[in-house]
């Protein structure tokens, strides 16, 4: 052997351990096999299914079948163009004249392909294969629409709902150098812990991921020759093109579900595969390039689990384990097959196999209970005019949430609700709506809830409006309305009650009818020993609260005045009667002496009097008696004033005095006329009213003894015996004058 030939031999080996040893220590990839599948997430199944829902709903309206399938009868449905050259030349001389056309052929003349292109006819596809393609994609949009309902299999479970769960799969992807021309591949098997049942795939999302592409394919072939033959020279010139385009759909992302026996097994004991539910997804590269495109896929899988949807709060867990590895890609054979390469690799699919990760799935009671909206703070402030913001601190209130307040609905939407976070909003009303009842809250998950302060913050049961009146002031437009409120505990019973008590929650709203009185208002500590304490017994203490409104507001006889602290519950709102707005003036009894009684919503101040003759104040004139003051005066006096004065410290009020009451004329009733016999002196009698007025009563010329009696409404005369039948009338005659016929029987 030459020393040339050993040195190679011994340059080759040294290379080949130089490499081995290389491979063996060369620095670690950090990026392990380039496929990074995150943790499982489990997503709201009801969520999905709304925007599954909408999506169903807009393919129902969608219209795919053209009603002018009878466009494309006269289109053509292929066209062939091909080219070829044949050309020859023979010359006398001894030089080739290279600067003219080889072929000898002649060049076409622009115009002519102008007009041929004008001329070309319209490509299309058939009228019946449109009408076909049509009708498939519509039987497409049906399936869709099918497959997106979910199957009775997935939605029943013992003829009772079946729980479902979308999982959730972050897959981030950096192929690492030597992963040309291989797809990543991502395998997921489920299984729900301890329980042999299979776990049923109702779908993957994206199922599939594609690009429309376009292929030009052109060839070309020429063949061109000369020879010289002295002075002749001879040539020989072919040549044919051909081109041809396409296009096609270019796979990035397919979905695929597979048989978990198939080995190597993601579960399994002692290589015994063990029921699973195995699905994945598979990336390939696309647009030309030669690896997958780097970056993060959000995957998604909605499976429906062997456990039914109980009305109890509970979770199922799941136990999940992934796998990743990298196939060898073939692009023009669109397939995948085992990647391996020389020199011998144990593994150049970089598998890798996570351990058994578990995963609560909580079924819909549990997430409604868990994810309903609450509020624990909650207070408001005016901002205008009949204009109130309300701000709620709580927690859950996710996108979507909507409040109701006064019969109004309040959303971002509409404008009138903003969610500064998951644990705030802020609300923009109306007094009249805060004023009007209670409001709730429709969140994203769980049933609808009032909007309150939690319950157990509440001190008192409830609150108990007392009384209610107003102070006015005829020479002013405004008048103030003056309530008194007391705190009842769980007993029922009168608690005591300060202005302390009233600063944790929301403020107070005082309305008249339904016009809420404008902020602000005074409240004033009534102690129990105060002569203004309604209480009965003035053991505990109350409050009192006062403010401002437009004498407008009184235009009504009747009004109702409400007290509420609004978010505090339904008993946390009180309301008495406002008879009117001011005092009234009575007249009871008759005669020498008059009893007026004078009456008002609230009680009278002390230093109440009353301005008619004379002025009466005190007792005995005045005899006050909380809201009411009865005052006895001469008859003859009250006819000679028809309106009184009455004082209540600076307020002075001017009543009408109600005129006497009109004197009573006699009358006799419409019953049946009284029955006396034939020759027979009795006793009559009659019956109506105001029969003491009656001063003489005679049967002809004759006057008859009678006598009233039972206040006026009973007469009774003496009849002496009468000598005919039939009807008498008695002739009677009032005091002032006035006669009346008695009438009565004779059988």
């Amino acid at each position: 052997m030459s020393p040339a030939l050993i040195a190679v031999v011994v340059a080759a080996l040294l290379a080949a351990v130089l490499y081995l040893w290389m491979l063996r220590h060369r620095p670690p990839d950090c990026t392990g096999n380039g496929i990074t599948i995150g943790l499982p997430k489990v997503f709201d199944s009801r969520s999905l299914s709304l925007k599954i829902e909408q999506l169903n709903a807009g393919l129902e309206t969608l219209r795919v079948v053209n009603q002018n399938v009878t466009e494309n009868l006269p289109k053509f449905q292929e066209r062939t163009a091909s080219e070829s050259t044949l050309g020859g030349k023979v010359s006398a001389g001894a030089t080739p004249d290279t600067k003219k056309d080889a072929a000898g052929g002649s060049t076409p003349n622009s115009g002519d392909g102008a007009k041929a292109a004008a001329a070309e006819p319209a490509i299309g596809v058939s009228a019946s294969d449109a009408l076909n393609d049509q009708l498939n994609l519509a039987s497409q949009i049906v399936n869709l629409r099918t497959l997106y309902e979910r199957s009775l299999s997935d939605r029943l479970l013992n003829d009772k709902p079946r729980l479902q769960a979308v999982l959730g799969f972050q897959v981030s992807i950096n192929p690492p150098l030597g992963c040309e021309n291989c797809v990543a591949v991502t395998e997921v098997a489920v299984r729900v812990k301890g329980k042999p049942d299979l776990v049923s795939l109702v779908a993957l999302m994206p199922q599939e991921k594609t690009y429309n592409s376009e292929t030009i394919s052109t060839s070309s072939r020429s063949f061109e020759g000369s020879t010289i033959a002295k002075v002749i020279t001879l040539g020989l010139s072919a040549g044919k093109r051909a081109e041809r385009l396409y296009l096609h759909r270019d796979s990035d992302t397919l979905a695929f579900e597979r048989d978990p026996s198939t080995a190597p097994c993601l579960f399994h004991s002692a290589g015994t595969p063990e029921p699973a539910t195995v699905f994945g997804w598979e990336f390939r590269p696309v647009l030309g390039r030669r690896a997958v495109s780097a970056g993060t896929r959000q995957m998604l899988a909605v499976v429906a689990l062997p456990e039914t949807d109980q009305e109890t709060a509970a979770a199922v867990t799941l136990e999940i384990r992934t796998r990743s590895y990298w196939r060898r890609y073939s692009r023009r054979k669109q397939t995948t097959g085992a990647l391996w390469r020389l020199p011998l690799r144990r593994d150049p699919s970089r598998r890798f196999d996570s351990g058994i990760l578990e995963v609560a799935v909580p079924n819909t009671a549990r997430i409604q209970e868990s994810l309903a909206p609450t509020s624990e703070r909650i207070q408001w402030v005016q901002t205008g005019p009949n204009r109130a913001t309300v701000m709620v601190g709580g927690s859950n209130f996710f996108p979507g949430t909507q409040v109701l307040i006064g019969g109004d609905v309040y959303s971002e939407a509409a404008g009138n609700l903003v969610l500064k976070s998951d644990q705030a909003l802020e609300i923009n009303t109306t007094l009249s709506a805060l004023s009007s009842g209670d409001g709730v809250i429709s969140g994203r998950f769980g049933s609808s809830v009032r909007l309150q302060i939690p319950q157990q913050n509440v001190t008192f049961a409830g609150l108990d409006l007392l009384k209610a009146f107003i102070k006015v002031n005829r020479a002013k437009k405004y008048v103030r309305v003056v309530v008194y409120v007391a705190a009842l505990g769980d007993d029922g019973e009168y608690k005591d009650l300060s202005v302390d008590d009233f600063t944790p929650f929301p403020d107070a709203v005082l309305l008249v009818g339904t016009e809420p009185l404008p902020l602000p208002y005074d409240y004033t500590d009534v102690s129990a020993g105060h002569p203004d304490n309604p209480i009965e017994g003035t053991k505990r203490n109350c409050v009192r609260i006062e403010g401002w409104t437009s004498a407008a507001t009184f235009a009504a006889a009747d009004q109702i005045v409400t007290f509420r602290v609004p978010f505090c519950g339904v008993n946390w709102s009180s309301s008495v009667p406002l008879s009117l707005s001011q005092p009234t003036v009575a007249r009871v009894g008759g005669g020498d002496q008059t009893v007026l009684h004078i009456a008002q919503s609230g009680p009278f101040a002390t230093s109440t009097s009353i301005e008619l003759d004379k002025v009466y104040a005190g007792i005995p004139e005045l005899t006050v008696n909380g809201s009411d003051i009865r005052f006895t005066v001469d008859t003859k006096t009250l006819a000679r004033f028809p309106n009184l004065v009455l004082r209540q410290g600076t307020f002075a009020h001017l009543l009408p005095i109600p005129p006497a009451p009109p004197e009573p004329k006699p009358a006799f009733d419409g019953k049946a006329p009284p029955r006396v016999e034939k020759g027979k002196t009795s006793p009559v009698e009659w019956s109506g009213t105001a029969l003491q007025e009656l001063g003489k009563v005679t049967l002809g010329a004759v006057n008859l003894e009678f006598c009233v009696y039972d206040g006026g409404t009973r007469m009774v005369a003496i009849v002496p015996a009468p000598s005919g039948g039939g009807k008498i009338e008695l002739e009677c005659e009032t005091k002032s004058g006035e006669k009346l016929k008695a009438v009565l029987l004779v059988i």
